[in-house]
């Protein structure tokens, strides 16, 4: 809440000062009241930031429906995954995490159900007039040919359908691990395509999150590379 007052702040002096020159420059008094175009074009997108933000709060119902953050960031999950340990599990709960099994398993019918969700809980935001300026990105999975088949044609769709862009094709894997839900302790090493995201508002998608070790590292990376995480969803949560 600080940050954003002071970028409110920031911008009530830049309005002021553009106020200033208009009227200079209307009674052609210019002599100190220089405005460098740079700091013009500055106001404007920190205008456009601070709207987007107010209009994300509008929705937060939506956003903290599970009450939970990762790096601070809000996160939605749509269905708690119960691993084969938990033991004995509702036929519900049994249904979601094949569900959450066959997306990895880069199914058809798996990734259209999981479309419909992510596409239907985005248009619930009432954000649409800001999908444009949001980039969509799937979270590093466990190998380059794991992360191409699950995500490449998922994050295509879903940016299709909301007028996202598209920023998955921007993330390279570049090793091979075991999957954490299957025991997996190693990291798998990847690159963000610095130049593509900074400045970027981002929403990241998972198909699941165990530990959040892993969303919490990309998270953080995406920050280094000058880009904005303002949101998380995955379709299953760890139990």
């Amino acid at each position: 809440m600080e940050k954003e007052w002071e970028d409110k702040e920031h911008i009530r002096k830049a309005e002021e000062i553009i106020r200033l020159y208009t009227n200079a420059a209307r009674e052609k008094r210019l002599t100190g009241y220089k405005l460098n175009i740079f700091q013009a074009d500055n106001i404007l997108r920190m205008k456009e930031e601070l709207k987007l933000i107010e209009t994300l709060s509008y929705s937060s119902r939506w956003w903290f429906k599970h009450d939970e953050k990762i790096n601070e960031i809000p996160y939605k999950y749509f269905f708690k995954y119960h691993p084969l340990s938990a033991g004995t599990i509702t036929r519900s709960d049994e249904d979601h995490r094949q569900l959450i099994w066959d997306f990895k398993d880069a199914k058809r019918k798996a990734q259209d159900i999981a479309l419909s969700y992510v596409v239907d809980y985005l248009t619930r935001l009432n954000v649409d007039d800001y999908f444009e300026k949001i980039t969509f990105v799937c979270a590093p999975a466990s190998s380059r040919e794991s992360y191409r088949n699950r995500f490449a044609l998922f994050s295509k769709r879903v940016c299709e359908e909301c007028g996202m862009r598209n920023g998955t094709p921007h993330v390279s894997i570049l090793n091979s691990v075991k999957p954490k839900h299957l025991g997996g302790d190693e990291s798998v090493k990847y690159e963000v395509d610095r130049s593509y995201f900074k400045g970027q508002w981002i929403i990241v998608f998972d198909d699941l999150v165990t530990t959040g070790c892993t969303m919490s590292r990309f998270i953080s990376r995406l920050s280094e590379a000058g880009a904005k995480v303002i949101g998380i969803i995955t379709i299953g949560r760890t139990v």
